[in-house]
């Protein structure tokens, strides 16, 4: 899950022109089918249409990082039985397993 803010400059603005600016390699039709599917909330209530946002509006976009993001490869620089360090993208996830 991504939580997002909506800025000045999105104020007033189609919700899926934020979206597209936020994640460059999110294509239309995987939003779209995420607004079907209810997967995106706009201030905690489940949106099915592309809505207007304004300024301060909170997004939760559950929609899987591959899709977001694009593939992801990752930028080894040491490993061994117990440690693993990456060098990784600003925003990607980090989760401990």
């Amino acid at each position: 899950m991504k939580n997002l803010v909506v800025n000045r400059k999105f104020d007033n603005k189609n919700l899926s022109s934020f979206l597209m600016n936020e994640f460059p390699c999110l294509t239309q039709n995987t939003l779209y089918k995420a607004l079907r599917k209810k997967d995106i909330r706009v201030n905690d209530s489940k949106v099915s249409k592309n809505v207007i946002v304004h300024e301060g509006d909170n997004i939760k976009v559950y929609i899987l990082d591959n899709y977001l993001f694009g593939e992801q490869t990752l930028n080894i620089v040491y490993e061994d039985k117990y440690i693993l360090i990456v060098n990784k993208k600003k925003n990607m996830e980090v989760t401990r397993q």
